[in-house]
């Protein structure tokens, strides 16, 4: 056996009793080469059942009676030696007895390995952590900084030097907060925001990214899905899912500007967000009336603009100073009940008043 070859067989067999199956050891090796060791212990490490014996069984395994786990195509895999081994495997995992012929073994044994890299490669840990993704797309060929640090200080390491060193801001601010964009997926800052850290399921757009507001210490405060082809942003929240608070909401509104899109105001969350934009350069002040409650369904606000009209909202329609005081000199109602849906038609059929939206 050559020096390469008997080399190989021994960095496999370190795999193989980290407890891995051989045939995930063979495919390790086969996408990841001199790294597929290291790779091997990030998993381990990733499953959250480092510490088990079955731990591989454990995380591979399928709690669901219609769809098969990796380990249960593992142990196809391994029952095709033989007829009868392929037999009892299909059994344990089909509960029911193959029809089955020796020469169909190899056909079969390909299959299964075939299905087995496909599910191993796309699952979360190799597509979703992009340490581990640019690993296997080839972007990062280098693993000696990472070596020592546990998967979680890899992938946080590697994030925070895309991020911070190897991407240029969209835009820094005077204060030293900055927009940057962070692609379409992000581990680091699904962590720090507590969420997915994923564009993935916030648009449709083909080159959806997430843009973080970072301040100056590099602590993210929000987080929006930009979707250039559509020219949209949507999705902006704070941590956790949370409304963005009204602090941020000029840093939000300029991203307009920046990116030369608009906030998605059919579907943002953040009614202060709908004001801003829609008044936009016009907008002097703007002061909130009254209590915010959990989901916004009673927001109101008091809009001044520069040439000094005034204007009353809801986050959703507006009406102007003049037409409030018309309204409750008639019917005795405030703004609230001015915005009411039961008054609104009653208001609008007997006055010369329109209600505006801001959903434009």
């Amino acid at each position: 056996m050559k020096f390469r070859e008997w080399l190989l067989s021994e960095n496999k067999q370190e795999i193989i009793a980290l407890g891995f199956p051989k045939v995930i050891a063979d495919i390790l090796y086969e996408n990841f080469g001199k790294n597929a060791f290291q790779i091997a212990k990030w998993n381990k490490d990733y499953s959250g059942f480092k510490d088990k014996e079955n731990w591989w069984i454990m995380t591979n395994s399928s709690y669901s009676m219609r769809t098969l786990g990796l380990a249960d195509y593992v142990r196809l895999y391994e029952g095709t030696k033989d007829v009868e081994s392929f037999k009892k495997a299909f059994y344990h995992v089909y509960e029911k007895e193959p029809k089955i012929e020796e020469y169909e073994l190899e056909e079969q044994r390909d299959f299964f390995k075939k299905r087995i890299e496909e599910d191993l490669l796309n699952s979360t840990f190799f597509d979703y952590l992009t340490l581990i993704k640019d690993v296997k797309d080839g972007k990062l060929t280098d693993l000696a900084p990472y070596k020592k640090l546990s998967y979680q200080q890899a992938q946080d390491k590697y994030d925070k030097k895309q991020i911070f060193k190897d991407v240029s801001p969209i835009k820094v601010y005077e204060n030293g907060w900055k927009w940057i964009n962070v692609g379409k997926k992000c581990h680091l800052i699904g962590d720090k925001m507590k969420n997915c850290g994923s564009a993935g399921v916030m648009s449709s757009d083909e080159d959806r990214t997430i843009i973080v507001l970072f301040d100056k210490g590099n602590k993210p405060h929000v987080i929006v899905t930009y979707s250039p082809n559509q020219k949209r942003i949507s999705g902006e929240e704070g941590i956790a899912g949370s409304l963005v608070k009204d602090k941020y909401s000029n840093y939000v509104v300029d991203l307009e500007d920046i990116l030369g899109a608009k906030i998605d105001k059919q579907k943002t969350k953040n009614k202060i967000l709908k004001v801003k934009s829609f008044f936009k350069d016009s907008l002097k002040d703007i002061k909130r009336l009254g209590k915010i409650l959990k989901y916004d369904y009673n927001e109101y606000f008091l809009v001044e603009l520069k040439n000094g009209e005034k204007y009353y909202s809801n986050g959703e329609l507006y009406l102007s100073e003049k037409d409030i005081e018309l309204i409750k000199n008639k019917y005795g109602f405030d703004y609230k009940k001015a915005f009411d849906w039961r008054n609104r038609e009653k208001i609008e059929s007997e006055n010369n008043i329109q209600y505006k939206s801001l959903n434009l």
